[in-house]
């Protein structure tokens, strides 16, 4: 098996880990307490990994979700590794890598007390990394490339606005899984659909 099929096999079997926890929570969102099971809109990923659901029960999805996102955290980290070599430049290619390797530890760390640094360490690494691979996207001639990496830091950063400000919480439920379903595209994207030679022509970026 090629090894560039373990990120898409990685995915599917983290969502489907993670449908089986949302199927399986007992209830209660940020609107309210009181209500069954996972409500799409207005409940938190994060509300599948606690001990507790917010409606007081034991919460039996956790098992399933704790699982799930590591596997699709640990899956993320070898898209970083992989497609880092994918960059000539030395210096681009490891904060790539790194970061990318950071980021998606810092993530998996949201299923722990240390969920909001968690979730600030994954953005700057994440995002750094991002912004390092887009750099090398804006100099090449993928311009559906150029536009999905746009919508990527557009919905992050609004996600990352609402998050840090607390302003009109009730959309945020729905912005993160956003922001998850958009970088799931992009980082699918760029496994399938670019190689080597389409960041070839941007070897002179030699001092990132």
């Amino acid at each position: 098996m090629r090894s560039k099929h373990l990120l898409p096999l990685g995915i599917a079997l983290s969502l489907a880990l993670l449908t089986v926890a949302i199927n399986t929570y007992p209830g209660g969102n940020q609107i309210d307490a009181n209500s069954i099971g996972f409500d799409l809109k207005q409940n938190y990923l994060c509300n599948l990994f606690g001990k507790t659901a917010v409606n007081g029960a034991r919460n039996s999805a956790r098992i399933w979700a704790i699982t799930g996102w590591f596997i699709l955290c640990a899956s993320f980290a070898c898209f970083f590794i992989r497609f880092s070599k994918n960059i000539a430049v030395q210096g681009a290619s490891r904060i790539i890598r790194y970061c990318g390797i950071l980021g998606t530890t810092a993530a998996f760390l949201v299923v722990t007390p240390l969920h909001n640094a968690a979730i600030t360490l994954t953005l700057v690494f994440l995002m750094i990394s991002a912004l390092y691979i887009s750099i090398f996207i804006f100099r090449s001639k993928m311009t559906w490339l150029k536009i999905l990496a746009i919508l990527l830091f557009v919905i992050a950063y609004a996600t990352a606005a609402v998050f840090y400000t607390s302003f009109h919480l009730e959309i945020l439920p729905s912005l993160q899984k956003a922001t998850l379903v958009a970088f799931l595209t992009w980082v699918l994207s760029l496994q399938y659909f670019t190689t080597k030679a389409d960041f070839a022509a941007s070897s002179p970026l030699e001092k990132l």
